[in-house]
């Protein structure tokens, strides 16, 4: 991903977020923790790249004169975008073994130990289950109801069989995420 920042976005930027510099600095950072809990959330690589990105395009925009009612909105909508475009490279570059090697997604501190907990649940599943419902939930190509299609197809069963296994898959997998928090009752 090819970054460009001008000498005078980022100040732009910043004096668009608030009126002093702590203002604009609280700002700027509340705003790229949520676009790295968006990017993390949608399992793409490097969110913490995707968050400068998308602040580097913000920061152009304002330098240019673009009128932006909401910059939160707008930096989402940004980040939309970037989202779309790094989906897109994924399914170009997809390889077979693609879901056997998804990577952890980084996340903020206020939702780490949860994507930790959820990553060591996956691990207790059956190796088919979890490559199940990566498979499921992560594949990007089409709409998802041509892309279960194709992965009922694949696994040689009806949707319905699918849908029953994934239910069953996502039964396990939440007993485990919550168990913690069952046991504190």
């Amino acid at each position: 991903m090819r970054r460009s920042v001008s000498k005078t976005s980022i100040p732009a930027l910043l004096a668009a977020l608030g009126q002093t510099p702590e203002e604009s600095g609280l700002e700027y950072e509340r705003l790229r923790s949520k676009l790295i809990l968006f990017f993390s959330r949608r399992l793409l690589q490097f969110p913490e790249d995707l968050a400068d990105e998308a602040l580097d395009r913000l920061a152009r925009r304002i330098v240019e004169g673009t009128a932006i009612a909401s910059i939160p909105a707008f930096a989402l909508g940004i980040g939309r975008h970037l989202a779309l475009e790094q989906m897109k490279n994924r399914s170009e570059t997809k390889e077979d073994d693609f879901w056997d090697n998804v990577p952890a997604p980084s996340a903020t501190q206020s939702s780490e130990e949860e994507i930790a907990r959820l990553e060591r649940c996956l691990k207790t599943l059956r190796p088919e289950e979890a490559k199940l419902l990566r498979g499921y939930y992560l594949e990007t190509e089409g709409t998802p109801t041509k892309t279960r299609g194709k992965l009922a197809k694949r696994l040689g069963i009806s949707a319905n069989t699918l849908r029953q296994r994934i239910f069953l898959a996502r039964q396990r997998l939440r007993d485990c995420v919550t168990a913690p928090e069952a046991a504190k009752r």
